[in-house]
């Protein structure tokens, strides 16, 4: 889930609200592994809101990213006549994805891991575990199966 959480926002921070560059711009650069364009990987790895930091500018667009998944995936019916539920359980799969993944908007460079179930981002966590508790913890965890 977070791999969705940290894509949104890059690009509404940095595209849409400062207007600091284009989104082609910032999809360009990510195609490139970021090669060329030192100053947007710095912007969107350090110059930009994190979830994670218990800030709310992030931290709503997680909020709103898990509702829209949610929505969209939970008990939606399975082929076997079951229901789909929602759990933020990645554990050692965030290894796999990011091996076959190109860079991300976020900064992430390309076959590098994606975070681990709800886990920052490499690097993102930077006020401290409490921070990352007060972050976590305004996603609306009783709905879900299960977190890490």
């Amino acid at each position: 889930m977070e791999q969705n959480t940290t894509l949104v926002t890059p690009i509404k921070f940095n595209v849409f609200d400062e207007k600091r560059f284009m989104l082609d711009v910032l999809l360009t650069a990510a195609d490139n592994n970021f090669e060329g364009y030192d100053l947007i990987r710095k912007i969107v790895t350090k110059d930009t809101p994190k979830y994670v930091n218990d800030d709310d500018y992030a931290d709503d667009l997680m909020i709103l990213a898990f509702n829209i998944f949610y929505d969209l995936v939970n008990n939606r019916p399975t082929v076997y006549g079951e229901s789909y539920k929602i759990d933020m359980l990645t554990t050692t799969c965030h290894i796999y994805f990011g091996s076959v993944a190109g860079a991300t908007v976020n900064g992430r460079l390309a076959y590098q891991p994606m975070p681990d179930g709800r886990s920052p981002e490499k690097g993102a966590d930077i006020n401290g575990p409490t921070a990352v508790i007060n972050s976590a913890s305004k996603m609306n965890n009783g709905i879900t199966g299960g977190t890490l």
